[in-house]
């Protein structure tokens, strides 16, 4: 569920064109790490990927988003979490995708995300 993430980037990054609303970016976060902790971390704690035993587009999704969500202080500290991120971030297509993002022209991408997880 990035939509947390995306209140963040408007009413925190964004502030001077949508206006400052740290309770809404309060509620975001916690209802970001509510899903994580309902949906994914139990699932990613009995398996390798997150629908299938092999890595998916999904799989590129998520941990695009937190990678993302690390940047921003964000990802939760469950092992399972962390372990899935290093190990899909790492993967040629986790690495073109972050490529693509910070080959867009500025302002267009979400976030610019390094390879180590840091904003640029």
């Amino acid at each position: 569920d990035a939509q947390g993430l995306y209140v963040l980037r408007k009413h925190r990054h964004l502030a001077r064109a949508y206006g400052e609303a740290p309770n809404a970016v309060a509620a975001a976060r916690a209802h970001f790490e509510t899903q994580l902790d309902r949906r994914v971390v139990g699932r990613l704690s009995a398996r390798r990927y997150l629908v299938t035993d092999e890595f998916t587009a999904a799989d590129l999704l998520l941990t695009s988003t937190l990678l993302w969500a690390r940047s921003e202080g964000w990802l939760p500290d469950a092992p399972a979490l962390r372990e899935y991120v290093e190990r899909n971030a790492a993967r040629p297509a986790c690495e073109a995708l972050q490529q693509m993002k910070r080959d867009l022209p500025s302002g267009i991408a979400p976030v610019e995300i390094a390879p180590d997880g840091s904003v640029t």
